[in-house]
């Protein structure tokens, strides 16, 4: 973990092969929406962004998060094509928008987490969007298996889709707007996380403001 953390290249390639290998082979459609997908797609996203990121040398946000939105909304458009290509169009709109959105949110998190002393710590850039991204395919599958026994559901699952993406839009936009407390949030969330994880050196826990 601390090898492959190391550098952003050697990291943001590791991300890409990762998310890729998992998103072709996953088996089961159950598997793929709850569990396979939210932990995948991001890392697919968020690797070619970062390899982008760090070829040109870019560090301020206002020129990285632009990039991060450009990978996630090609991923929201591939997968349109490929996928949901019947979809109505405002779907499509909101799809290509939470892609986008989850993706800039990784990019912000992982600029948190480069302040911190141990690099293992950026293994964690993706996690607040894979959370999103599990409550939002999570919600459709419960919304598709009640739509079963109710009826039409589909308001509430509109609804619900674009509240979830609405929230990483304000939690992206928060990052945006207090860039210093969003870092410091997002450190000292990660630093309190780790030694429950293992994730320390010798045992110990990261020394305090690291």
């Amino acid at each position: 973990m601390e090898r492959g953390a190391a550098t952003p290249l050697r990291y943001a390639t590791i991300l890409f092969l990762a998310g890729w290998t998992g998103i072709l082979f996953q088996a089961g459609f159950f598997q793929q929406v709850v569990f396979g997908a939210p932990v995948f797609e991001e890392l697919a996203k968020f690797g070619p962004a970062l390899i982008l990121v760090t070829l040109l040398g870019v560090r301020s946000n206002w020129v990285r998060l632009p990039l991060a939105w450009l990978s996630g909304a090609a991923f929201g458009v591939m997968e349109h094509s490929v996928t949901y290509a019947q979809e109505p169009i405002w779907v499509f709109v909101e799809r290509v928008l939470f892609h986008a959105g989850a993706t800039g949110l990784s990019m912000l998190v992982y600029g948190a987490l480069e302040g911190i002393a141990d690099v293992r710590a950026r293994w964690g850039a993706t996690l607040p969007a894979t959370l999103l991204h599990w409550a939002f395919n999570f919600g459709a599958v419960v919304l598709g298996f009640a739509s079963l026994l109710v009826g039409d559901t589909e308001p509430a699952g509109n609804g619900y889709a674009v509240l979830i993406t609405v929230i990483v839009i304000i939690i992206t936009l928060f990052g945006i707007a207090d860039r210093d407390r969003f870092e410091s949030t997002m450190q000292r969330v990660f630093e309190r996380a780790m030694p429950r994880l293992g994730l320390t050196r010798g045992g110990r826990a990261p020394a305090p403001g690291r």
